[in-house]
């Protein structure tokens, strides 16, 4: 177990550093915030994806600003869209090479002279991996 030294004035706090799903850690303690963003390694990410549980590495801090400053990047526009000027702001970072095939590009922004980490709008994520956007519903119920 690791300690985690803090000024004399403020109580010490102390924490095992174990794989807490690897969200941001914050402990809190007169006030302030000590904040440790991790990233899941490779290996972590194989076992996000054999246990299905993939959402782990989308909503994990750093993948969320990752994202974020991808889409800052390229000015909140969805790249497809805009090979066909057209204009829609990016809603989504997608893998070119998906996740799931190639967890070791996770985080890379380019591979091979290539964009990797592209943002795109919701249509266009759903027409990469062949899904219709505009029917959602299987019935005409819609409760």
């Amino acid at each position: 177990m690791k300690k985690l030294f803090l000024p004399d004035n403020i109580r010490q706090a102390v924490f095992p550093l174990r794989n807490f799903n690897n969200h941001q850690k914050t402990v809190r303690n007169g006030g302030l915030f000590v904040l440790e963003i991790v990233m899941y390694t490779t290996e972590q990410i194989k076992q996000l994806i054999a246990s299905n549980s993939v959402h782990k590495f989308y909503n994990s801090k750093y993948w969320r600003r990752l994202s974020k400053e991808i889409k800052k990047e390229y000015k909140n526009e969805c790249l497809i869209c805009k090979e066909q000027g057209k204009y829609s702001r990016s809603h989504i970072v997608h893998h070119v090479l998906h996740l799931k095939t190639h967890p070791e590009l996770a985080y890379t922004r380019m591979y091979n002279g290539r964009i990797q980490l592209m943002p795109v709008c919701l249509d266009c994520h759903n027409a990469l991996h062949g899904r219709d956007s505009q029917n959602r519903f299987t019935n005409n119920e819609r409760w």
